[in-house]
């Protein structure tokens, strides 16, 4: 059989062991990005998945900690018991912190816009960090040069 090429390939898995969190929200301060949130929050109380570790991260400790209380009070606090839900510190300027944010989240879902300004640094972040990338951009020229620019690196790591 042949391997696909393309959007799905722009994403490297992450090596064996174990990571703080299964899935990071990043930009989950945003609109889009806390709808995110809420879902991958209620999807884990709706299935009882106590399992799951969450990320919600962002620029502002402050900003990702008021969301994470809207959302406590939205979905019930008491649903909440045994979920693990962190706040993640990570700026889309700061290479850092987000390679820190890929390397300790199995999957990294950019809610982060526009993305022709800031969704490069999670790219990146997450081939280094070896983390699985996904987002939900719409910007289809810039979706496309990040496959061109990123694809066989991501590859790689695979």
């Amino acid at each position: 059989a042949s391997k696909k090429k393309g959007a799905a390939y722009v994403s490297a898995a992450p090596p064996p062991g174990d990571r703080p969190h299964d899935i990071t929200v990043f930009g989950c301060t945003g609109n889009a990005g806390r709808g995110v949130a809420y879902h991958v929050l209620r999807s884990a109380i709706m299935a009882k998945n106590t399992q799951l570790r969450v990320g919600l991260a962002g620029r502002s400790r402050d900003r990702v900690q008021k969301t994470l209380d809207g959302l406590r009070a939205e979905l019930g606090e008491t649903n909440f018991h045994g979920l693990d839900v962190a706040v993640v510190v990570a700026d889309a300027s700061d290479p850092a912190s987000m390679l820190a944010m890929a390397s300790a989240s199995r999957v990294v879902m950019s809610c982060v816009g526009p993305f022709g300004r800031w969704g490069e640094p999670a790219v990146l972040a997450c081939i280094e960090g070896k983390a699985h990338y996904l987002d939900i951009a719409g910007e289809v020229g810039w979706v496309t040069r990040m496959i061109g620019r990123h694809s066989a690196a991501a590859e790689e790591v695979r």
